[in-house]
């Protein structure tokens, strides 16, 4: 019986050839399955990640890269894992921060119309920056307009992505000329955002006012239909904050996570402003330590990422020092290097654009110039 096999043609330049419908499926599908292999590969790596592994997710990564240097995704990932890992020892970090940059920067020369790998090389950019400011470092302005060009590569790819612009407009709009400032500027970014986003547009103005302002006023003046939105009830908590109206804030933060359950970073921001907060001439506020810790507590209860966990045991720790509670202090120290032996011992909350799935926007904004 003559053995039947399907067969197509393909033209080689020299004639026509015939392959084996099976070969050609394979040839179609093999490359997709491998980058479908390789993303699950850079998954599982951020997975190991964020559940306290990452010097796990740092071979992986590696690993692939070996394979294939021009993986993008690959190198945005290893550059995130080299920051998380960067957060425990922050002189190291900075040591180091030279080649972060160099990371990131091959994750957008191997795919340049990727926001979510531009974006994050604005942030790394804006690192750079701070530190050049701390350092009052004449390269200061200069850093600036890289961080200005970066993101504006960012919107230029995805129009909507008004992160880039709150960056933009925080920065621009509070720094002096002499500095890199352009008020200018910033107004314009928030007319665009005017036209786009009213909540956006909101967050950006309230970026640029004034510290004495009222805040609580002019978050109360956004249209009652968006009395609801969760942006604005977090900006109400944080204006009550501002004034020491613990109360207020509490049932405003309450009411923005209950809106949106990723808002529950609040809990960490009350709880910080608290500790801050919490110094006497003769020691430490005990009250205000111990609603500092509930609020940490509170955080917890939300079953958040090993990274955030870590962090939230450590202050934890740091209030239980402060209490006088040395014992304490050390088992809450030791949950916290059990969590992820690389967590941040910075005051400020990790910045949430290292915990996005790495193939997800990440719409996040960190201020550089206030703790909150």
């Amino acid at each position: 019986m003559e053995d039947i096999i399907m067969k197509t043609k393909i033209f080689t330049g020299k004639g026509i050839t015939l392959l084996p419908f099976y070969l050609i499926c394979f040839l179609i599908i093999y490359p997709a399955c491998q980058g479908q292999k390789t993303d699950e590969t850079i998954q599982k790596a951020y997975e190991l990640r964020m559940n306290g592994k990452a010097d796990e997710a740092l071979v992986i990564l590696e690993g692939t890269l070996s394979e294939d240097s021009t993986n993008a995704l690959a190198w945005y990932e290893l550059a995130r894992t080299k920051h998380h890992m960067g957060l425990g020892n922050p002189q190291t970090f900075i040591e180091n921060l030279s080649d972060l940059e160099a990371t990131i920067e091959k994750a957008t020369l191997s795919d340049p119309a990727n926001p979510i790998f531009t974006f994050y090389q604005g942030y790394v950019c804006c690192l750079r920056w701070y530190l050049s400011i701390m350092m009052e470092s004449e390269k200061s302005v200069e850093n600036l307009a890289l961080v200005e060009k970066t993101f504006n590569k960012v919107l230029s790819l995805k129009p909507n992505y008004h992160e880039a612009r709150l960056y933009l407009v925080e920065i621009l709009g509070n720094l002096p000329d002499s500095l890199g400032g352009d008020k200018e500027k910033a107004e314009k970014l928030i007319e665009q955002m005017e036209k786009d986003d009213v909540i956006y547009a909101a967050r950006a103005k309230e970026l640029i006012m004034a510290w004495d302002a009222d805040r609580v006023a002019f978050w109360e003046e956004i249209p009652d239909n968006y009395q609801e939105n969760a942006e604005v009830l977090a900006g109400l908590g944080k204006a009550y904050m501002y004034m020491n109206s613990i109360d207020e804030c509490q049932s405003y933060f309450n009411q923005a996570v209950e809106a949106d359950p990723e808002k529950d970073i609040l809990y960490l921001d009350l709880a910080r402003y608290l500790i801050m907060n919490s110094r006497e001439e003769n020691g430490f506020n005990q009250d205000k330590l111990s609603l500092a810790f509930e609020e940490f507590s509170s955080y917890l209860d939300k079953n958040p990422i090993r990274p955030l966990e870590a962090y939230t045991y450590f202050f934890m720790g740091r209030i239980k020092q402060m209490m006088g509670d040395p014992n304490e202090a050390e088992n809450l120290h030791k949950q916290a290097r059990e969590a992820d032996p690389y967590f941040s011992t910075a005051f400020g909350v990790p910045p949430m654009v290292l915990f996005t799935p790495p193939t997800e926007i990440a719409y996040f904004h960190g201020s550089f110039l206030r703790p909150f």
